[in-house]
């Protein structure tokens, strides 16, 4: 049976009860078109392996254009790439330099569409991001668990990063645990012994044992195909830097051409939540870890800067003399007008996770040549972020 509180945000915007017409599009998302708690998303369409980015994209925006009564204001899309070529190729190769080429081109393409529509330019609200990332496997860094332990006494499921292990008998754990224990390269711990910081120990779900390889090093499982190689693969603890996701953020919400510290993922939720203006929901994830990153905070914090200075600037007003507090008074003046006219004619910019940063982006315009303003000009250099 179905948690009656998991409550996808596509859910959790249809049901806000306000006088908005709130309406969600789904396209490939994994559970997209599945009822949750009786559920659906208005308008959606279930993953196909084949479908082109172009269409999606297409349908999306489409979505959003309709007439009032059945226009969507919430859209959410899922491609599978990177992810096939880095399972197929590895992280590190020439294939995935070639796909790395076609996303960067699709995101071009998103930001043209964008650039090139009024109505969206001034109201959308982009996030792109992924799920994980991707560490390089080695030939030679995978084992067969059925080769150190007796199967007939437990049950192993998962991917190939990690395993869960249920053991049939209580009375069997410790020997299964001690012959994992003698594996390099691989950890293995009770479900009492999981590590707080994986956030992974009390559902049912997870298994008496939790067996994990290290990263690049893989675990096949009995009915996984041995003979299937992966290059790359993922699944590995979240503070293993290859395992980080990428986040941009760009829109009227967004501060502009901001480089953010990372946050986590489950955090992304609040954060979509309140640029819709749904009711708080109780999460892994704070608001307050990323709402530096939208401009209604970033505004508030000047604001109060502002007033605190011009408070200390009022009590010593006596001994700076008044030609002095004038000239204060005029350049803090004209520093806010500054602001706000570069802020009204500047594309907003998220970036996050990344190592390389552009050392300058593109402005989006409504110029035919217009391109993409998340990717610095081949001519221009990057800087390594230490």
């Amino acid at each position: 049976s179905q948690n009656p509180y998991s409550q996808p945000i596509w859910v959790s915007n249809q049901l806000a009860n306000d006088s908005n017409q709130r309406r969600s599009g789904v396209i490939a998302w994994p559970g997209g078109d599945t009822p949750i708690n009786g559920h659906l998303p208005f308008k959606y369409q279930s993953f196909d392996l084949n479908r082109k980015f172009d269409s999606i994209l297409k349908q999306i925006f489409d979505w959003f254009h309709e007439p009032i009564d059945t226009r969507i204001n919430f859209g959410v899309i899922y491609y599978p790439e990177p992810d096939i070529t880095g399972h197929h190729h590895g992280p590190i190769s020439n294939e995935m330099n070639k796909t790395l080429q076609e996303c960067d081109n699709y995101i071009g393409q998103l930001l043209q569409m964008i650039d090139n529509d009024e109505y969206l330019k001034t109201n959308l609200n982009v996030i792109i991001t992924s799920d994980h990332g991707m560490e390089e496997i080695k030939k030679n860094h995978t084992i067969i668990l059925k080769d150190y332990i007796d199967i007939s006494l437990c049950s192993a499921y998962g991917g190939r990063a990690f395993v869960n292990i249920f053991v049939n008998s209580e009375s069997n754990i410790d020997r299964i645990y001690a012959n994992l224990s003698t594996i390099p390269n691989y950890e293995v711990y009770k479900k009492s012994q999981i590590p707080k910081k994986y956030h992974y120990q009390s559902n049912i779900r997870i298994g008496d044992i939790l067996f994990v390889g290290k990263p690049g090093y893989e675990i096949i499982v009995p009915g996984d195909n041995a003979s299937i190689e992966l290059l790359g693969d993922h699944g590995y603890g979240n503070r293993v830097k290859s395992m980080y996701p990428i986040f941009y953020g760009f829109g009227p919400v967004f501060q502009q051409n901001m480089q953010a510290e990372p946050f986590h993922t489950v955090d992304i939720y609040s954060l979509m939540s309140h640029i819709l203006k749904l009711e708080k929901r109780i999460t892994n994830g704070s608001f307050d870890n990323v709402k530096h990153i939208l401009r209604d905070h970033s505004e508030g914090k000047l604001l109060n800067q502002i007033n605190s200075l011009i408070l200390t600037i009022t009590t010593n007003i006596t001994s700076w003399g008044f030609i002095t507090f004038g000239c204060v008074i005029l350049v803090i003046f004209m520093g806010i007008i500054y602001t706000i006219v570069a802020c009204h004619h500047s594309q907003q910019l998220i970036y996050v996770g990344s190592q390389y940063v552009p050392v300058r982006y593109r402005l989006l315009s409504n110029n035919e040549g217009s391109k993409s303003n998340l990717f610095a000009d081949e001519s221009e250099n990057e800087e390594e972020i230490q």
